[in-house]
């Protein structure tokens, strides 16, 4: 027999979940809104750590602010770009207004820890290591 409990559960990014049946399997997933850096000494000058994995990469929200424009923080919104698992990052990748998720190491992986941005231009301009390229990004 399949029995209904209710529950009210919220996953970082404040989803909520309310039913669930015995014995099941959720995924709760997402992290608040955070700033993240990338050192200008980091891989291409485009790598930042997230603190955490992430669970779909389709959810990111990305905001460059380091690079003025119409998003809610003043800078430019970047989307996902898929790339092939085990791909590693490097300067040679140019997609405008675009990030890729990854590890610590560059290395592409979707439910990495790091992004990477894949904008060659807004790399170039990460020169300062006093004013490092700063990232506002969630997982919803």
């Amino acid at each position: 027999m399949l029995t209904k409990k209710t529950v009210s559960a919220f996953n970082l990014a404040n989803v909520e979940t309310n039913t669930v049946f015995t014995n099941p399997n959720y995924l709760i997933s997402g992290f608040n809104q955070r700033e993240v850096l990338a050192s200008p000494n980091s891989l291409a000058a485009g790598l930042a750590s997230i603190g955490t994995t992430v669970t779909s990469p389709s959810n990111i929200s990305f905001e460059n602010v380091s690079e003025g424009g119409s998003g809610p923080n003043g800078g430019t919104t970047y989307s996902f770009l898929q790339l092939t698992a085990g791909t590693q990052l490097d300067f040679s990748f140019n997609h405008d207004n675009k990030f890729c998720i990854c590890n610590g190491s560059g290395v592409v992986d979707d439910n990495g820890d790091h992004v990477f941005n894949l904008d060659a231009l807004s790399r170039a301009a990460n020169a300062d290591v006093n004013n490092p390229a700063k990232y506002i990004i969630k997982e919803d």
